[in-house]
């Protein structure tokens, strides 16, 4: 069935011709994402609003100008915290913008052999395939299911984007809400009206406490003990 061990020779060689290029096309994609990494380059006064921390790592250029890159551990409190909108905006278009246009071309592929694996299949559509297998049963239950949590949090949203948009309208009347505002106003509402911070959270979440905790819990639920052994050779 889901294999094509029932089809004829003719078509089971050209299901593994597509799973390989299926294979080769995904691979092809996730590389491009890890290796399509983008900068956005900035003078030090664009960085107010930052965590200090964040900023102390930072090491500007032989300009002075700081370098950020579009990996989460800079583009996530710069949209979070980063008082500066332009460059709010900046390191979204940059963030969307990795492996672009490359994996265009690749996604086209990634469609055309799925649609062309399906219907060898007897499928209707990869949709249909992929969802055989799971709890949903079909991709009709996936699509009416998306659309009821959708009707269920569209008024919510609404009213926190209206209420997003009303506290940057105090700070700039008659501005719009942009999709580089949305991390960075929500912040500032938990603030002032729910009176919290979250950089005060920060010193409780370091590195070290996140893996022994991580450790520690995995260690009780599977009965493990883990020791830290120093001679071997690691890849970080």
């Amino acid at each position: 069935g889901r294999a094509g061990v029932d089809k004829p020779e003719a078509t089971r060689t050209r299901l593994k011709e597509l799973r390989d290029q299926l294979a080769q096309a995904m691979a092809e994609w996730g590389r491009n994402i890890r290796e399509g990494t983008r900068t956005v380059t900035v003078p030090p006064g664009d960085l107010d609003g930052l965590p200090a921390d964040f900023i102390a790592r930072l090491k500007p250029g032989a300009d002075g100008a700081i370098t950020l890159t579009t990996s989460a551990a800079d583009a996530r409190p710069v949209l979070t915290y980063a008082r500066n909108e332009e460059l709010r905006r900046r390191m979204l278009v940059a963030t969307y913008n990795v492996a672009a246009p490359e994996n265009i071309a690749v996604l086209d592929r990634i469609l055309r052999v799925r649609a062309e694996i399906a219907s060898l299949l007897g499928y209707r559509n990869w949709a249909a395939y992929d969802a055989q297998v799971r709890m949903a049963g079909d991709e009709k239950a996936v699509s009416a299911f998306i659309d009821r949590v959708v009707d269920a949090a569209r008024p919510r949203a609404a009213r926190e984007l209206a209420e997003l948009l009303r506290r940057k309208q105090q700070e700039l009347p008659g501005s719009s809400l942009n999709p580089w505002d949305r991390l960075y106003y929500s912040e500032v509402v938990q603030r002032s009206d729910y009176d919290f911070d979250s950089q005060v959270v920060r010193p409780y979440f370091a590195f070290e406490r996140v893996l022994e905790g991580a450790l520690r819990v995995t260690g009780n639920i599977f009965g493990l003990t883990y020791r830290r052994v120093m001679d071997v050779p690691v890849w970080h």
